[in-house]
């Protein structure tokens, strides 16, 4: 990960996900099939449920529970965004801190990618 933030190919998490074999194998230590074996994995890690996707965006006080019940309530990334904190607190689970974490989470422009 540190060679990848040093030569600028990754500021952020999403920029994982634009990786290519080409250019993990000029990194340091990894070889073609490990460079392979990595975007292998990285597409794999696409194939998830909505629910866990929301978990592992790592919004503050979203824990599994509420990531799923977040992923029930609102069945699509679209319609989530789309929530204010009054629709998010409709959520079982959700109280006022935990729509605006959600809600603050969604603006950031960084986010939105």
């Amino acid at each position: 990960i540190e060679q990848l933030v040093d030569k600028e190919y990754v500021k952020n998490p999403a920029d994982l996900f634009r990786l290519s074999a080409g250019i993990l194998t000029g990194l340091d230590r990894m070889g073609p099939k490990s460079a392979q074996n990595l975007v292998n994995a990285l597409e794999k890690s696409k194939q998830t449920t909505f629910a866990r996707f929301l978990y592992a965006l790592g919004i503050r006080e979203v824990g599994e529970a509420t990531a799923a019940n977040l992923a029930a309530h609102f069945g699509s990334l679209e319609k989530l965004f789309a929530a204010d904190i009054e629709a998010l607190k409709e959520v079982p689970d959700v109280g006022e801190v935990v729509a605006k974490h959600t809600r603050n989470f969604l603006d950031e422009a960084l986010n939105q990618q």
